[in-house]
């Protein structure tokens, strides 16, 4: 059973990442650790993405605090990951820490 994240109070570092599946759809999540967290991705023990394994991260951004990692993460959900994902190509992904994953394919 996948446990949810419950981050409280200060948070060292937290990640907003976009996954393309298998199918070519995206997942938008929030963790304080990407390298767990895409492992449980891959390894199927999360409901929203095991039916089109294997993910590839395609989008990566490191905060320093959840309130604002929460705030992209709404952002990004609300525009639609596809959309979000075309806008920052078209602009270069010039966003301080962001990390645009080459094997992205539209």
């Amino acid at each position: 059973m996948l446990k949810v994240l419950k981050m409280k109070g200060k948070v060292n570092t937290v990640y907003v990442y976009v996954l393309q599946l298998a199918n070519k759809t995206f997942y938008t999540g929030i963790t304080k650790d990407i390298v767990i967290r895409f492992a449980q991705h891959n390894a199927g023990r999360s409901k929203s993405t095991d039916h089109s394994l294997p993910a590839s991260i395609v989008y990566l951004n490191k905060f320093q605090s959840y309130k604002e990692a929460r705030g992209l993460e709404v952002f990004i959900k609300n525009r639609g990951a596809f959309r979000f994902m075309n806008d920052l190509r078209f602009k270069g992904g010039e966003r301080t820490g962001t990390v645009i994953i080459p094997n992205y394919k539209p």
